[in-house]
């Protein structure tokens, strides 16, 4: 009776290193090591723009530092994608384990289980748990890596808005006429 533990002490312990060595060889997406393309702005004397031109026939970014962006939308953003944001390691086991149950139960899913980390490392390709496995090694990965700042941040100034705009500050500058940092709690 006393192997039991100790056979699943050894068998954590195995997993425990593996992941340890799998998160050593995995490397950073290559997306994320360096910023996105920035559209180019033509602005008038007083620095206000006159035109933007889009970014490789895309879309138009203009990229936003944190300081520049509304707490509303950094809460709002948190609350609808991925509530427990501040307190995972880049995957939300709790919301894998309740996607799994819908899924088993043949339940329509009300909401995914990728956190912001994982959206971010997104890779394009059909869903499989092989794909999921990968985006949580890369999310972990870069949980390792960034402060959850950076990882909002960069969600943010690389999230599709529609209408073309990519990033927080061209939405914002689309939809509302305003900086990122003036959205009010509605608009974001």
């Amino acid at each position: 009776m006393r192997k039991k533990p100790a056979v699943l002490a050894a068998a954590a312990a195995v997993l425990a290193a593996g992941a340890w060595l799998a998160l050593r060889l995995v490397p950073m997406p290559a997306a994320l090591q360096a910023p996105p393309p920035a559209s180019t702005e033509f602005l008038d004397c007083r620095g206000e723009p006159l035109r933007t031109l889009l970014v490789d026939e895309r879309s138009y970014h203009v990229p936003a530092r944190m300081e520049e962006i509304s707490p509303h939308v950094i809460a709002a953003t948190v609350a609808a994608e991925d509530a427990r944001f501040f307190r995972h390691p880049g995957f939300d086991p709790l919301a894998i384990a309740r996607a799994a149950a819908n899924a088993w139960r043949g339940a329509t899913p009300l909401s995914g289980a990728s956190t912001i980390t994982q959206q971010l490392v997104k890779e394009p390709g059909p869903r499989t748990a092989g794909r999921k496995l990968r985006e949580i090694l890369l999310a972990l990965r870069v949980e390792r890596e960034w402060t959850k700042d950076r990882i909002l941040l960069e969600y943010l100034n690389r999230l599709d808005y529609g209408n073309l705009r990519a990033g927080i500050a061209a939405a914002s500058r689309y939809y509302f006429a305003k900086p990122p940092s003036d959205l009010s709690a509605a608009e974001a």
